[in-house]
């Protein structure tokens, strides 16, 4: 008697259609990578930015005062697991009109600081460090100058190609994205 292997099923709502796109180990990595690349730059800057300051113990700080929020979420998502997310959370505690404005809001100041401040970080951390580095290095005039460009008028140009790239990826479907 042949018996077929049960599959893994993804997350499929077999009412609504929706299927999950993103695998756990997916998920994870997006997380570790948005979440953990940020400590390195802390370090780097945040002497030259506070002197004087201790960078350890304001991170210390920042922990305990982000428990209770991580806290609220762990909750939220484990009394609402499936549709679980900012406007759901919000929506139940505060109502549809009020989450709406909130949850809308909060997303759009969100992506206009992000794309800005992304285009800045590629441009003035990255390719003038970089060719600043190079410049340095090789004894090149030409290098040196694309790194003044990139720390200067650079920046509004790589932060509209950061934008449309951005624009592109976030339209072009979920699979792209991951």
């Amino acid at each position: 008697m042949a018996t077929i292997a049960a599959t893994p099923e993804v997350f499929v709502r077999k009412s609504s259609g929706l299927v999950r796109v993103m695998s756990p180990s997916s998920a994870f990595i997006y997380n570790v990578l948005t979440m953990g690349l940020i400590f390195p730059w802390t370090y780097l800057w945040a002497p030259g930015a506070l002197p004087g300051g201790q960078i350890v113990w304001g991170i210390l700080l920042a922990v305990v005062l982000e428990i209770p929020i991580a806290l609220a979420y762990v909750w939220l998502s484990t009394a609402l697991p499936r549709s679980g997310g900012d406007y759901v959370f919000q929506s139940r505690v505060l109502g549809g009109g009020i989450a709406f404005t909130l949850v809308m809001s909060g997303f759009v100041i969100w992506i206009l600081q992000w794309v800005a401040l992304s285009g800045w970080l590629i441009s003035y951390l990255g390719f003038a460090a970089l060719f600043l580095g190079l410049g340095a290095t090789l004894g090149s005039t030409m290098f040196l100058d694309w790194a003044g460009w990139f720390a200067s008028d650079g920046i509004v140009v790589v932060s509209i190609i950061n934008a449309f790239v951005a624009l592109v990826i976030l339209t072009s479907g979920f699979k792209n994205y991951v």
